[in-house]
């Protein structure tokens, strides 16, 4: 029995052979090299091995995949344009306050050690920095929690 046609490929009697396990040794160990670098037997091999083809879903994946994936892009937006919001909000309220300007920051002759209103800007800001970061942790792990349930 001949293994290879003119070629190179396996002959249909080999790939009978090798699927009703009648090769020797070593015929099988040729097929078995050929076959690790030629996709066209291998893909002549499997249908051989499995005539009826692949099996189709009930229902198509693609549109429920799709969805999800427009509905994790809207969230990501969300987020992001929500965070820039944020910034720009507090950027314009520091700028109107006069953070910005150094007389906000100086001191005057006389003042008392009393917390200042930059300190108080700056903790009342650290205090919106951490309730927010918290806020969007938390949606994140209900998002995890969600795709898990999914």
């Amino acid at each position: 029995m001949t293994l290879f046609d003119r070629d190179g490929h396996l002959t249909g009697q080999a790939l009978a052979a090798l699927q009703a396990g009648g090769l020797p040794e070593e015929s099988r160990l040729e097929v078995a090299e050929h076959l690790a670098s030629c996709d066209r037997c291998v893909a002549a091999y499997s249908a051989l091995l499995s005539p009826e083809g692949l099996l189709t879903p009930r229902e198509p994946v693609a549109p429920r995949v799709m969805e999800t994936l427009r509905r994790r892009e809207r969230r990501l937006q969300l987020r992001q344009w929500g965070t820039m919001a944020v910034a720009a909000c507090l950027a314009i309220v520091f700028w109107v306050s006069g953070v910005f300007t150094g007389s906000f920051w100086s001191r005057t002759e006389g003042e008392e050690d009393t917390p200042s209103l930059a300190r108080q800007t700056a903790a009342f800001v650290d205090q919106v920095s951490q309730k927010t970061g918290d806020l969007m942790n938390r949606f994140d792990l209900r998002e995890v929690f969600q795709n898990e349930k999914e």
